[in-house]
């Protein structure tokens, strides 16, 4: 089951215990009171968006396939992954759906991008990090990766400001093997 906090009244909000109904991958849109997810509700996975207020209301915004979703900066596109036969691709269609246009790819992972006002940055599968310009459809090279990006989280956070891009990498590998008698 998935909750929402409200840290204003430091308490689990009652409308936001919205159990099940959200699938993988969600993602609060706080300023305008929104969760999108992906789920395969619909047979594919695909996403979908509800109100905190109304949770058992859901609009299904893509019907392409989709998941690990985002809103663009402004709030007037979402942003998506979606694997094709070939390879992980960022996506992009109106917060309410509509047309589904393919913006880049391949990625590295379903959480290898962050988007800020003008692009993406994301962590193409060559191991650096790159930056995609709307305007142009430009790829820009940012940075090297020296090893793996990290399996578990290959993720990118950009800071609010713009100016500090966090990324994680696979600096070593290993296990232990006990033997318990």
């Amino acid at each position: 089951r998935r909750y929402l906090h409200d840290q204003s009244r430091r308490q689990r909000a009652p409308a936001a215990d919205i159990g099940s109904c959200f699938g993988r991958n969600a993602f609060l849109v706080a300023r305008r009171a929104l969760v999108y997810f992906s789920s395969n509700r619909s047979g594919a996975y695909e996403i979908w968006k509800t109100a905190l207020d109304e949770p058992a209301r859901l609009l299904q915004v893509t019907h392409g396939g989709g998941r690990g979703p985002r809103e663009s900066m402004d709030g007037d596109r979402l942003l998506y992954t979606k694997r094709t036969d070939s390879a992980l691709e960022i996506w992009s269609t109106g917060v309410n759906g509509g047309a589904e246009t393919r913006l880049l790819g391949p990625i590295h992972s379903r959480r290898g991008w962050v988007p800020d006002h003008h692009g993406i940055y994301f962590i193409e599968p060559a191991r650096r990090i790159a930056y995609y310009r709307f305007a142009t459809g430009d790829i820009t090279p940012i940075a090297a990766l020296a090893k793996e990006p990290g399996v578990l989280n290959a993720g990118l956070a950009l800071s609010p400001d713009g100016r500090w891009l966090l990324y994680s990498q696979l600096d070593r590998s290993g296990s232990d093997i006990m033997l318990v008698e």
